[in-house]
């Protein structure tokens, strides 16, 4: 889930996805994809540029998806175990691009498409978000070694 221009952690996650990526550049079985919390604002061209503001390449093996709020929100929550997203109202936000609020867990599904883990990498605990990052990498290792 990513939002380009969420003030509370949005960008903290991707660079965390590219210490994934970073972890496993020679394996091409890895694949990260990264589902638009916004899409109002949140076109593909809208995170690609995004994407690439943080260091993310063409080449690499990341997908960029956008589409129907409804659909992804329902998605997310009801498929990936995600808290579900809402809008903020206007009155409670902290700048005027808080406009969305969603969960900032990384998610790791394995090859059939089975949710392994999901991985606070952004708690505010930063010990918690540490080890759970240390934990995203591990388990991301094992599941690319099974065959």
């Amino acid at each position: 889930y990513t939002y380009s221009r969420c003030p509370h952690g949005c960008s903290g996650v991707a660079v965390h996805m590219l210490k994934v990526r970073d972890a496993f550049a020679e394996n091409p079985n890895l694949h990260l994809v990264s589902v638009a919390a916004y899409p109002e604002v949140d076109t593909v061209e809208a995170l690609k540029s995004f994407a690439a503001g943080i260091g993310v390449k063409d080449s690499d093996p990341w997908w960029w998806v956008s589409g129907d709020r409804k659909k992804i929100w329902a998605f997310m929550s009801d498929q990936l175990r995600l808290m579900p997203s809402r809008e903020v109202p206007e009155a409670e936000r902290l700048s005027p691009n808080d406009v969305v609020e969603h969960d900032l867990r990384a998610v790791l599904i394995d090859k059939r498409g089975q949710i392994r883990g999901l991985y606070p990498v952004m708690d505010t605990h930063i010990e918690i978000a540490e080890v759970a990052l240390k934990r995203l990498i591990t388990d991301v290792g094992r599941l690319l070694s099974e065959p």
